[in-house]
């Protein structure tokens, strides 16, 4: 799917999403009440309405476009309001046409798994960068509109956000049947590549100018994954558990430098099968790597490298 194609598909989905809405609801979107965090912030992925960007783009119609859950979808789980308390944190807007409500109500604390695509991204030398910084809240301020802008990425292509970690977010894609896990693996790979395109060029060039001394290796890795997956709650909000979850996290720590998409076995097979069809405006080389990672001194990898992203 091409960024023009992408793009035309928000546009589509925001009219139509409009047109849903009830005509005495404001404009604004939807907004949680007392934001506590960043997890808030970036669950809200508050309307840009002074943004300098244009709307024929790609980030400038994120940035001018809510993508929260709204009172319309809030319909999908009357009768379950904890269903819906807990889905207005994670969900992107319009999930119940792609994944059933009742499914999703059934795989909460159960011992019941979907498939799906789990993506972990990781900010390489946090803790030295932060050592390094001029002003904490700048720092804080540039990284949380980096995954504001993020969220925006994933929930559009029907992606889940989980958690804000730190240093880094994990992010979910529930993949509704097996014939729709090319499209699923799609838009998880679109995200990514827009994910790293934003923070190796426009974050990066922020923190630089915030910082006193910039650490060689910064910069952001991401790691793929797919398999059943439990979602459960913790603490009162909705998370996912998994072997998933832990080789999405062990495949972003297997990246060898900041810009680099790491996939795990079949996520990888699977990319390097249909590249010719994945992403046809987007050039990308997949390699098959064998090398030592956390757990294993040998492991089987996949490094998926887009052409335009720096590293």
């Amino acid at each position: 799917m091409s960024d023009d194609d992408f793009l035309e598909q928000l546009r589509q989905q925001e009219l139509s999403n409009q047109a849903k809405s009830e005509p005495a609801k404001p404009a604004a979107p939807a907004r949680s009440a007392e934001p506590t965090g960043p997890q808030d912030v970036v669950a809200q992925v508050d309307r840009a309405d002074d943004s300098d960007e244009s709307s024929d783009t790609l980030q400038g119609f994120l940035d001018q476009t809510d993508t929260s859950v709204t009172e319309t979808d809030a319909q999908y789980t009357s009768g379950r309001p904890w269903l819906d308390k807990l889905l207005r944190r994670h969900a992107p807007r319009g999930w119940h046409r792609h994944v059933s409500p009742d499914l999703v109500a059934g795989l909460i604390d159960s011992d019941e798994t979907a498939q799906m695509i789990i993506m972990s991204a990781d900010i390489r030398k946090s803790t030295l960068l932060m050592r390094e910084t001029v002003s904490f809240p700048e720092f804080a301020s540039i990284i949380s509109g980096f995954v504001t802008s993020a969220a925006r990425f994933i929930r559009w292509g029907q992606g889940w956000f989980d958690k804000f970690t730190g240093d880094g977010f994990l992010a979910y894609w529930i993949v509704p049947s097996d014939d729709k896990f090319k499209e699923t693996l799609e838009s998880a790979l679109q995200a990514s590549y827009h994910i790293l395109a934003t923070f190796q060029s426009d974050v990066l060039r922020d923190l630089k100018k915030n910082s006193r001394n910039f650490p060689a290796g910064v910069g952001l890795s991401i790691g793929l994954d797919t398999g059943p997956t439990h979602l459960v709650k913790v603490a009162g909000e909705l998370t996912v558990v998994g072997h998933p979850v832990v080789g999405a996290v062990r495949m972003c720590g297997a990246a060898k430098l900041p810009g680099q998409l790491m996939c795990n076995l079949r996520v990888g097979e699977y990319v390097q099968e249909h590249q010719d069809s994945l992403l046809p405006d987007k050039k990308f080389d997949t390699y098959r790597l064998m090398g030592a990672t956390k757990e294993y001194d040998a492991q089987e990898t996949f490094l998926v490298e887009f052409h335009d992203v720096e590293t």
